[in-house]
């Protein structure tokens, strides 16, 4: 059975102004493809309003760090009333997304030590106590970087917004 424990629970980023979501997209991409992680989206939405639109992108990037643990970093991102404008910088007019934009993050580590461990009580009560005193200090390093992956990830589509702005 996987155990699941947040290690990230709802970190979030907001950000009102121009922006360009394709680019949005690409600088995720590169972030996944430079750390040789997966992906798969879970949910991708676009609803068209009288004033712009709306949408929803649900995206989970994974990696296994060992034969029994995952760290995941899921993110949701909610792009409200988008619309697109013509915006003058040194000389050049560029077509770009205007609207509000909050990205949730979250950091998961999912562990799936063989189904015996929770067959038992006995099994039970012996897996707590490795993993207590023995796996500790390895289980606090995947924990580690799986933080560390969140912040790097935040800390990207931070200096990616804060790009745009005027």
């Amino acid at each position: 059975m996987v155990e699941k424990k947040f290690v990230i629970d709802g970190m979030k980023l907001s950000y009102t102004g121009p922006f360009e979501i394709t680019e949005f997209y690409k600088k995720i991409n590169e972030w996944i493809s430079k750390r040789g992680k997966e992906k798969e989206i879970k949910k991708k939405s676009e609803h068209v309003n009288p004033t712009g639109k709306n949408i929803e992108w649900s995206l989970e990037i994974w990696e296994d760090v060992t034969d029994y643990a995952r760290n995941i970093v899921r993110i949701n991102a909610l792009f409200n009333n988008v619309k697109e404008v013509q915006i003058k910088k040194e000389k050049r007019k560029r077509r770009l997304n205007k609207g509000s934009v909050l990205i949730t993050f979250d950091g998961i580590m999912e562990t799936d030590i063989q189904g015996k461990w929770s067959q038992k009580p006995m099994f039970t009560f012996l897996k707590t106590i490795v993993d207590k005193f023995i796996w500790k200090h390895h289980l606090n390093k995947i924990e580690d970087q799986l933080d560390a992956d969140v912040h790097e990830l935040y800390d990207v589509l931070t200096d990616f917004f804060n790009g745009y702005k005027l």
